[in-house]
């Protein structure tokens, strides 16, 4: 269970991983419900504020805030999922463009920024987190705010760790709104990655794909960010505004800022 370098390409440039399905889910509608009143109030989105959408796939965020007056630009690598994006922007001023988060086309142009559910540590090289999150520094206006929402590391290393060591079975099955079947079968790889075989099943088509994610906690994510310029404000263990800690939580939210010479350096809580 060996994927390529850049197995994204084949999960969500090419359209395997079945993305809208799973944003059509009962489960993620529930879970845009709650992420969006901590987005506004985390990155005090108004009418007309300027928000960069950094790996927006068909839009989960972008189209409600668009449709509550926020000026939302979606970049995403995925062809696929773009077209899916602006389908349902009909009605929208939401704008979408392909583009690579290490090096996209803008600067100083964005109130604020979000990189939302796990859309980060793609990358074979740790280098090119740290280049993606420099880009979202460059992106956003002197004071411009970012969130950014992953899979906490330091919890799921010990947990997946565990199963393993008790014999413990890690794969599930799981059905979405359109009758696809999916099985997810993670696993920890040298502590700093988690790898996670896929297999999606819709009708009498089977695809797989295997995943390579690298893990961070709130401490290595926000020193990481530290490095690309930016200042961390909070991290928090979900959305939810729920306190982090590294061994229970199950997301790792971060709140940070482009500084400015009018903002004071602020210590992360």
């Amino acid at each position: 269970m060996t994927p390529p370098r850049e197995w994204w390409k084949r999960a969500f440039v090419s359209g395997v991983y079945p993305l809208p399905s799973l944003v059509d889910s009962l489960a993620f509608q529930r879970r845009t419900r709650m992420e969006l009143p901590f987005l506004r109030h985390a990155l005090r989105l108004r009418p007309g504020t300027a928000l960069l959408d950094v790996c927006c796939g068909v839009g989960r965020h972008s189209l409600p805030l668009a449709k509550a007056g926020v000026a939302v630009t979606g970049l995403d690598v995925s062809p696929v999922y773009l077209r899916e994006a602006r389908r349902r922007a009909r009605g929208t001023r939401a704008a979408f463009v392909k583009g690579d988060a290490r090096r996209m086309p803008f600067s100083g142009r964005f109130d604020a920024a979000i990189n939302m559910w796990t859309s980060f540590g793609y990358f074979a090289k740790a280098a090119d987190d740290l280049a993606m999150l420099r880009s979202v520094r460059r992106a956003l206006k002197p004071g411009g705010l970012f969130v950014l929402d992953t899979i906490n590391g330091g919890r799921i290393a010990r947990v997946l760790e565990l199963q393993e060591t008790l014999g413990l079975d890690s794969e599930r099955w799981v059905e979405m709104q359109d009758g696809t079947l999916v099985l997810e079968d993670p696993r920890v790889v040298g502590g700093t990655r988690v790898r996670t075989r896929w297999i999606f099943i819709r009708g009498t088509r089977r695809s797989e794909l295997v995943t390579d994610i690298r893990l961070y906690t709130g401490r290595s994510l926000s020193a990481l960010a530290r490095r690309a310029g930016l200042e961390v404000l909070r991290v928090y263990g979900e959305t939810a505004r729920r306190p982090y800690t590294e061994a229970a939580s199950r997301r790792v939210v971060l709140i940070a800022r482009r500084p400015s010479p009018r903002t004071r350096p602020r210590r992360a809580r």
